[in-house]
């Protein structure tokens, strides 16, 4: 321990960096606003590419209300934590040229990455569908979850795969709707920067996720 302690004195760049506790005060409202929409644009696009998926000569049609929102759920929840870690680690303002750049590249990661993680949530979101239509009694629904399980590594990579193109539309929402969030508070003042992107954020959410609920079916089909 005294030889650790005499090399940590000696080269002071072995010592391990002091915790950031500054970040999440610094960034906690993009990390709330990032996570909204992001959870947001995982679950409509994710009901976008399910509609894509209609064969001819079925139309496309939208769901029930509760599939839609069992479905859509599960592609909320992984998507709100992807876009929260995304708004805690890369969120720091900078130079604006290279700050667009740099949400570009992350709406590109966003549009690959949610799709896969919604995918792993099909399995578990289909038994509840599953539950919720009375097609499966309740007495089997441990033993069918359990075995979701392990089908969420299949899942991920067939929608990570066939959502790909829907992926990438929701990153480039992302990336923007993430830079005019951030703009308001680093580029405005007084209420609209306190509030503006709380509003902003909630707003994009909500437009998105009502389109892919209730816009024209076959239209938004084309989209995935």
């Amino acid at each position: 321990m005294r030889n650790q302690d005499v090399s940590l004195r000696t080269y002071p760049r072995l010592r391990p960096p002091p915790p950031d506790e500054g970040r999440l005060a610094r960034y906690g409202y993009l990390v709330i606003c990032l996570a909204t929409y992001g959870g947001a644009l995982g679950a409509s696009s994710l009901l976008v590419n399910f509609l894509s998926r209609t064969k001819y000569p079925d139309i496309p049609e939208h769901m029930a209300l509760a599939p839609t929102l069992l479905l859509s759920g599960g592609a909320f929840v992984v998507c709100a934590v992807l876009g929260g870690l995304i708004a805690y680690w890369f969120g720091q303002w900078d130079e604006p040229l290279r700050y667009i750049i740099k949400w570009l590249v992350i709406g590109f990661g966003f549009g690959i990455l949610s799709p896969i993680i919604s995918g792993g949530t099909l399995p578990v979101s289909l038994v509840l569908v599953e539950i919720e239509a009375g097609v499966l009694p309740v007495s089997e629904a441990p033993v069918r979850l359990i075995n979701a399980l392990f089908h969420i590594p299949r899942f991920a990579f067939t929608h990570g795969v066939f959502g790909l193109f829907t992926g990438m539309l929701a990153g480039a929402l992302f990336a923007f709707g993430a830079l005019f969030i951030s703009g308001l508070r680093e580029l405005a003042g007084g209420p609209i920067a306190r509030y503006g992107p709380y509003v902003l954020a909630v707003l994009l959410s909500i437009v998105f996720y009502a389109i892919s609920t209730v816009a024209d079916a076959p239209t938004l089909a084309r989209f995935g």
